[in-house]
This record gives structure tokens, sequence and C-alpha cells, in this order.
């Protein structure tokens, strides 16, 4: 959607909502519906935000651990198949190569 027509469709329509409200948080809800007043005079200052207890709630450590592990494990993926991509162009190539080199072997015989 271009510029102008999200922010036609701000104006006009209700704030968006979240879908399948039981998969989130009671505080993440209520600090997504203080982000997404749509009048300025009702919505919270985003310094007041800082302090709500979305934000500031102790973190669990594992969740950080679990997506470096999981990035690292598709970074490791990628390159595996970037490594196979790459070889069998290379053994392509080297194939390419012998079979001119051979060809070139009979023309001088």
């Amino acid at each position: 959607m271009n510029a102008m027509s999200a922010l036609y469709h701000i104006a006009q329509n209700d704030s968006p909502t979240l879908q399948a409200m039981s998969n989130w948080s009671d505080h993440f809800r209520r600090f997504v519906d203080l982000c997404l007043k749509k009048n300025p005079l009702e919505r919270v200052a985003s310094s007041k935000l800082l302090t709500h207890p979305f934000i500031t709630r102790p973190k669990s450590t594992h969740v950080l651990t679990d997506l470096i592990s999981r990035t690292k494990a598709a970074v490791r993926d990628l390159d595996n198949l970037n490594y196979r991509k790459m070889k069998k162009i290379l053994m392509a190539d080297a194939e390419t190569d012998s079979q001119s080199g051979d060809t070139e072997c009979k023309e001088n015989i």
C-alpha cells in the first residue's frame, strides 16, 4: 500500500487489533492498545510508555539465546546450501574444462 493510501486508511478506519487475542499477554495487549490510540490527546506519551510493565518487566534470558541459536543455525544452513551450489558449479566447470582439454589433446595427436 502506498503512503497516501495508508494515511487515508489510518484516518478513516478504526485502529487495528491483534488477531487471536489468546496468543498475547495482557501486558502486551494493553501496551499495543495504548500505542494505537488515534486521538493524540488520548495517546500516552512515549516517556510514559517506557515505564509500562510490558517494557519494564524482567525478560527471560533464554529468549535471546534461543534467537541467537536459531539465527546461527539458519546462517549455517544457508552457508552449507551456498557451498553445495558453488561446489556443483565448480564441478560442472571442471568437467567442461576437462572435456575441452580432451578435444585439444585429440586434435594434437
